[in-house]
């Protein structure tokens, strides 16, 4: 099940399946602001607890994402836990998915 929110979120949970890409979040393809990531990250922790799976954030495209990266690092939202997948055309093109729910420590 797929639910698209505001500012172009995509947050996904897949009853029953607990691989992370297909209950992780997927960012805009645009940078955020500062001041909407702290909501937008509530926003996919509520989901995962009320799909019952754990909370993750695909991160993609990396170019536009670098302060949302530092946000979840400087929250200690966890590590990254992926790396480049592939992408169109042949090409590769690289994100990063953070178990928002893993503490780091």
């Amino acid at each position: 099940m797929t639910e698209r929110v505001d500012g172009g979120w995509l947050l996904r949970a897949t009853p029953g399946v607990d691989r992370g890409r297909s209950n992780h979040a997927l960012t805009p393809c645009r940078s955020l602001a500062a001041a909407e990531m702290p909501a937008a990250i509530d926003r996919v922790e509520e989901f995962a607890r009320r799909h019952g799976i754990r909370p993750g954030i695909q991160v993609s495209p990396l170019g536009v994402h670098g302060a949302l990266m530092s946000e979840l690092d400087h929250r200690g939202l966890g590590a990254p836990v992926a790396g480049a997948c592939a992408g169109g055309a042949g090409g590769r093109r690289r994100r990063f998915i953070y178990a928002v729910g893993a503490r780091g420590g």
